[in-house]
Parts: structure tokens; C-alpha cells; sequence
């Protein structure tokens, strides 16, 4: 992917691939590095397709590891509300509203992603 990105430094598909990928890297050392690349990457993308449902629930995977709560829910319901209902989006809005103590909105999605 990093490959791709050089040759194709804009392509908002492969800036939300590797921003993905890297938000996946919870190396002991080196993930908050990685998370805040992988938010620059998403932005990028996502100010080239800003209504882009998966850009958005890349960005909304992030904003939860880099402890952005709120936003993170904000990028993820956009993402719920362009995907459908999606079990997997649910689980995170889950775990996103019971970070903030809201357990009852972490009780529905968790209903809703079972």
C-alpha cells in the first residue's frame, strides 16, 4: 500500500486502504504514530469524497483509538446511515457510547449488533 501510495499519492481509495491498515498497528512503541498517520491519510481521502460511508467509518476506527469518542460516534452513525445496518458498526458505536457512560445507547447498538 505504501507502494501504491507513491505512485498514486491522491487516490482516496488507497489513502483510506493504508489508513486502515495502519489503524490496525497497535505496536507498543509506535501506534499513537501510526493512528495520527492514519487520520492524516483518512482526512485526505475524505476531502476528496466526503460522503463516502466507508471513508467515514475508517476515520470513525481511528477517532476511537486515538480516544476522540465523539467524533468517532459522528463519523461512525454516517457511516451506519450510508452502509445500512451493519452488526460490526454497531459493536463499535457500542463500545464508543460506553466509554462515554451512556449505557443505554451502548445497550441498543450492542442489541443490534447481536
Amino acid at each position: 500500500l505504501e507502494r501504491a501510495l507513491d505512485l498514486m499519492p491522491e487516490n482516496p481509495s488507497t489513502l483510506n486502504n493504508l489508513a486502515y491498515v495502519l489503524s490496525q498497528l497497535d505496536s507498543e512503541h509506535h501506534a499513537s504514530e501510526y493512528h495520527a498517520r492514519a487520520l492524516d491519510l483518512i482526512d485526505r481521502a475524505i476531502a476528496q469524497r466526503p460522503m463516502e460511508p466507508a471513508f467515514r467509518e475508517t476515520r470513525g476506527q481511528i477517532r476511537l483509538r486515538l480516544g476522540q469518542t465523539q467524533d468517532a460516534i459522528d463519523d461512525l452513525i454516517f457511516a451506519l446511515n450510508g452502509f445500512g445496518d451493519r452488526p460490526d458498526i454497531h459493536a463499535t458505536l457500542a463500545d464508543a457510547y460506553e466509554q462515554l457512560g451512556f449505557a443505554e445507547q451502548a445497550g441498543h447498538h450492542r442489541q443490534r449488533a447481536e
